[in-house]
């Protein structure tokens, strides 16, 4: 009886777990902002995207504990904490990106931006000072630092059929409604974790490959995540991106 049992519930534990593998895929089935594909080499692309509108919080602390916050406060209004307490849809990727340095504090340059062939700016990171554009200059940033006054803009991107006059409005005023106009980015995809070593070899590949083209980057890193959080780490689709000039 105890062989029975036991032979039960490994049986239940695989079907628990291969539930597990196939939902975070489905459950991340949902709508992505559109974009044409300019050209990929490997599993960097870059990409011009359509002007779309975003929720946006600004959330102060260390990285990982912000975008848990940032994703809980904007998931509140589009779960109907808005006038007329009309639910919205769930869209991807989730998005972060500093506002502040988290080496140095300071705001964060989005303009101009000087990329360092081996500056580790992951979900983060902005480059230090100005910048004419140069990727090779810039010291590193220290997208690890537990500098709990760092801050952060974490956004969802809003569904496609939605003007800035239909979307419902945050009752909370900590959410924002933003346009934001078509850009080209430079994008690197990836599996795995959200650990910032992961982030860091990733966005060090990106700058580099910038850095090669002679690109010029329009923004600090971007980081974008796209399933839920029991998805298991090989199936997961990460992205860092960079606004580069066409």
């Amino acid at each position: 009886m105890r062989k029975k049992m036991l032979w039960i519930a490994l049986g239940v534990g695989v079907a628990v777990l291969g539930a597990a593998v196939a939902a975070g895929p489905i459950m991340s089935d949902v709508q992505e902002p559109s974009y044409q594909l300019v050209e990929r080499q490997d599993n960097i692309e870059i990409r011009d995207y359509a002007p779309m509108i975003v929720a946006q919080v600004t959330v102060t602390g260390e990285r990982q504990p912000a975008i848990s916050q940032g994703f809980r406060q904007i998931a509140d209004y589009i779960f109907g904490n808005n006038q007329p307490a009309q639910k919205v849809a769930m869209t991807a990727p989730v998005i972060q990106q500093a506002v502040t340095d988290p080496a140095t504090g300071q705001p964060a340059d989005p303009k101009g931006v000087k990329i360092a062939m081996t500056a580790p700016v992951i979900q983060q990171a902005a480059p230090q000072g100005g910048g004419n554009g140069d990727p090779q200059n810039s010291p590193p940033p220290n997208n690890q630092a537990g500098n709990s006054d760092n801050s952060w803009n974490v956004r969802f991107v809003m569904p496609a059929d939605y003007t800035l006059d239909t979307l419902p409005q945050p009752n909370s005023d900590a959410v924002k409604l933003l346009p934001v106009a078509g850009r080209r980015v430079a994008v690197i995809r990836f599996a795995g974790s959200s650990s910032d070593d992961n982030m860091t070899q990733h966005t060090h590949a990106l700058n580099s490959f910038i850095a090669a083209r002679q690109l010029q980057a329009l923004s600090t890193p971007t980081y974008a995540f796209y399933n839920p959080p029991w998805t298991i780490p090989p199936l997961r689709r990460n992205e860092v991106m960079v606004e580069v000039a066409k």
